[in-house]
């Protein structure tokens, strides 16, 4: 692919490859493509993922070597094909020879002309002005301009030098060359892309978003589009058009899940906004809710948890209430790991860290506590790293402990008379905050 111009179906077979994986993986039945090929293959700045076209990018290796035949003059191999196939790349030409010649050589005549027009010559040695008389009149505008800007020769400047013209450096790269020759697309730059991936959370997530902008869940008003004979009702409401912003906001049980988190006073604004708004100001942080830590992290992680939901009723006939949801989405954004331990002395110690939905450390705690049990220590762990949480302002966590004793004891609410029922009473108590 580096030294040779691959045939269109070949690249064509590949891309073919490439599509099928994305969307369907290693299944050997075929999905769905929600995304066009030619999106998929924009930068993500512009709504794509930044995948290569296979025809551009074997163009752009090609274009690497033809400007190794111009930079490189005295490296041996540009030597031995110049001399090879005769010509003087003292001065490179417009064109070259290929009517005979080994693969290599044909590519890059292939590409040779787009290589030499990004080529571009800083003036060097030479005194003198620039003789405006004898060139502005057959010239245009914009070319008189261009050259205006240019310095006049100087002795003082050295030899003239070419550069490459797609680069700030002057510096040869493919991913330059790549979008030199890509074909040319009207990309119009949209924040909402880059708050996509911006987005702090698992990597799924974002790709969730991501489609979700892009308006390519797999509704049913979007299987209706394309042409596909569906019911396009809500199963879960009735309503008439289950399209995304119905799935993620205005359907009956979606809005039972949002009255659980958005304060009265905001579920007006919440509940109008069109979709792109909607979406675009939630996860700026521009509605911050009250009561929620990160907003930015809850909002990707309820949308998420909705299309599951909907696609678990949708599929299994599972359905599940609002209240439910809520604290699924709330176990899923802050964690909190403790652990307790003690010598065969009995001296015993406990610690503990929160993370954050992406594991980043937020807060950690260590502390001694005399003689005591590990059954003891576990608990001490587990009281001392809900007090950090609620002192921090975190009010939905899923806690982690390694001992099903302490889970066990928690979870009972029948406690009985013994050394651990007034910590367990008082982390009962923590828990049931709101």
């Amino acid at each position: 692919m580096q030294t040779t111009s691959l045939p269109t179906g070949i690249n064509l077979k590949i891309d073919k490859a490439c599509r099928k994986f994305i969307w369907s993986g290693n299944s050997d039945q075929q999905r769905m493509s929600m995304v066009s090929w030619d999106t998929l293959c924009k930068p993500k700045a512009y709504g794509g993922l930044g995948l290569k076209d296979l025809n551009v990018m074997n163009q752009a290796l090609l274009m690497k070597l033809s400007w190794g035949v111009i930079s490189a003059k005295d490296s041996l191999w540009v030597r031995v094909l110049c001399t090879k196939y005769g010509v003087n790349n003292s001065k490179p030409p417009l064109s070259l020879p290929t009517r005979y010649g080994s693969h290599m050589w044909k590519a890059i005549g292939k590409i040779w002309l787009d290589t030499m027009f990004s080529v571009c010559w800083s003036v060097g040695d030479a005194n003198g002005q620039w003789n405006w008389a004898l060139f502005d009149h057959f010239l245009p505008h914009t070319a008189i301009m261009k050259i205006a800007s240019i310095h006049p020769p100087s002795d003082l400047l050295g030899p003239d030098q070419f550069y490459w013209s797609h680069s700030n450096k002057g510096n040869f790269s493919v991913f330059s060359a790549y979008y030199a020759i890509s074909p040319p697309d009207n990309l119009l730059h949209d924040s909402s892309w880059k708050m996509a991936w911006k987005w702090q959370g698992p990597q799924g997530v974002k790709v969730f978003i991501w489609l979700a902008l892009h308006g390519r869940l797999k509704t049913k008003a979007e299987i209706a589009r394309r042409h596909m004979l569906i019911n396009t009702e809500c199963d879960r409401c009735g309503a008439l058009i289950e399209d995304i912003l119905h799935v993620l906001r205005d359907c009956m049980v979606t809005k039972g899940f949002w009255s659980q988190v958005i304060p009265v006073v905001m579920r007006q604004r919440f509940f109008k906004a069109p979709f792109k708004e909607w979406m675009m100001n939630n996860l700026q942080n521009a509605w911050p809710i009250y009561g929620v830590r990160n907003w930015v992290c809850f909002f990707g992680i309820a949308i998420w948890r909705l299309w599951f939901w909907r696609n678990q009723f949708w599929v299994n006939g599972l359905a599940m209430d609002s209240l439910s949801m809520v604290n699924d989405v709330k176990a899923r954004t802050e964690e909190l790991n403790s652990d307790g331990a003690c010598k065969a002395t009995g001296v015993a110690a406990a610690g503990g860290l929160i993370r954050d939905h992406n594991g980043h450390w937020v807060a950690g705690f260590g502390m001694n506590l005399g003689t005591c049990s590990v059954t003891m220590a576990e608990l001490w762990g587990l009281y001392q790293g809900l007090i950090l949480a609620w002192n921090k302002g975190i009010r939905w966590l899923c806690v982690e402990v390694d001992s099903r004793c302490v889970t066990q004891l928690v979870k009972n609410n029948m406690v009985n008379s013994n050394e651990f029922s007034t910590l367990i009473r008082v982390i009962q108590e923590l828990i049931r905050r709101n």
